[in-house]
């Protein structure tokens, strides 16, 4: 447990190195510019100086006839503690150097984005960058002195 609130937990080695590479192998040739949704009647926006990396969303089919990806899911949805019809598709994406995507809220219920919660799996590890920010809540108990 890093933190209670906001509610964020840390499972090493949740996916095997083969996993991960076969997730990128996945979608290689098919990142697009990622988008953000701005309001309701203008979702999926491309806006760069919010978010500037790449991402696609897999599409039902091939989360459900891929049987490597349909075993994934289900373990994300055991380890998330949700029903496996109650989630939205599985989002891949890339950062390149200097590519981010601002601090954000996850879950807009006003602009039709209701998540109860985000799982995030990294498929690399890298030397340096690649931070995901939780700076909301009770920010002692979400600093980097849970990982030394």
């Amino acid at each position: 447990v890093v933190s209670e609130y906001p509610r964020v937990y840390v499972q090493d080695d949740f996916l095997s190195s083969e996993e991960c590479e076969m997730l990128k192998k996945q979608v290689s040739g098919r990142l697009e510019p990622a988008k953000v949704v701005e309001k309701e009647e203008n979702k999926y926006d491309q806006q760069v100086n919010v978010r500037n990396n790449q991402q696609i969303w897999l599409g039902y089919e091939e989360e459900r006839d891929t049987p490597a990806i349909y075993q994934i899911l289900k373990r994300m949805h055991r380890a998330a503690l949700f029903p496996d019809d109650d989630a939205e598709a599985l989002q891949i994406g890339h950062y390149g150097v200097a590519e981010k995507y601002e601090m954000h809220p996850d879950s807009d219920p006003r602009n039709d984005v209701a998540r109860p919660a985000t799982l995030i799996t990294y498929l690399n590890d890298v030397e340096e960058g690649g931070e995901t920010l939780f700076p909301l809540g009770n920010r002692s108990a979400c600093t980097m002195q849970w990982r030394q």
